[in-house]
């Protein structure tokens, strides 16, 4: 069994790559998905292919992280696909863990584990307890880097509409991703595990002042509720935080997001 890590970068990101790639090791292989805004980021390319059969680079132009997670799903061949960014780093511990846990269990579809901060903290707050994805407990989420998962027809594509650098909806492609996974009845586990360090900010800290994430997530519920249900969520949510932002403005985003979902 092989794991493949898709590393998606764009532009300049693309230097930082060199510093996350790990030894050479049998089961191990590496592709980079460089993605560009304008032709003159490829003269920033490094020579990461340099002697090494198991890294592939795949450059394309466009915007759009989750565009560009698709192209990278798209190249690869390993059995196991990890999603990584650019300011990951690795151990090959963690490698072991994830192909320890789709080894011992030929039904898992996609394993959810843990990040810590490169200071060695807790990316967010994770349950301590393994669980599967329809028994999920409340106030969990998932950081895309990490997910594994088999490298199989089944496994949905990325919804381009959510994500880094998408149109109108900053995030969300990870919760989207899951859900419609789950909807086509692929076995989704949580491992508490730790599988990658990475930048200690997500997108979620931005929230309040960030209107592409206030849109995504009225999307992302909207694909999973329903517009009624989304909406209902929505006005919940704005009415509990009306300490933190005004309840007008953060419905009028999340109902554009609902909208923009369904038109």
């Amino acid at each position: 069994m092989v794991l493949e890590v898709l590393i998606c970068t764009y532009n300049e990101g693309i230097l930082r790559v060199p510093d996350m790639i790990l030894a050479p090791r049998p089961d191990i292989k590496w592709l980079v998905a460089f993605q560009y805004s304008d032709s003159a980021y490829k003269s920033m390319l490094p020579p990461i292919e340099q002697d090494r059969t198991d890294i592939t680079i795949v450059s394309h132009a466009g915007r759009g992280l989750s565009r560009n997670r698709n192209m990278a799903v798209s190249y690869a061949t390993g059995d196991i696909l990890l999603l990584a960014d650019d300011d990951a780093k690795f151990d090959f511990i963690y490698f072991d863990r994830i192909l320890e846990k789709f080894k011992a269990t030929p039904s898992l579809d996609i394993a959810c584990f843990q990040a810590v901060t490169h200071n060695g903290y807790p990316l967010h707050s994770y349950p301590s307890f393994s669980f599967s994805y329809e028994n999920m407990p409340k106030g969990y989420w998932v950081n895309s880097q990490e997910i594994a998962f088999r490298n199989t027809p089944t496994i949905p594509a990325f919804d381009e509409r959510f994500g880094i650098n998408a149109p109108k909806m900053g995030c969300g492609e990870e919760e989207v991703f899951l859900w419609q996974a789950y909807r086509k009845g692929l076995n989704i586990t949580y491992f508490p595990e730790v599988i990658v360090e990475t930048d200690a900010r997500t997108s979620r800290h931005n929230f309040f002042h960030d209107i592409s994430l206030q849109r995504a997530k009225g999307g992302v519920l909207c694909i999973m509720h329903g517009v009624f249900g989304a909406f209902l969520r929505c006005l919940k949510f704005a009415m509990l935080n009306i300490g933190r932002h005004n309840p007008f403005s953060l419905m009028w985003h999340m109902t554009y997001g609902i909208f923009y979902v369904k038109r």
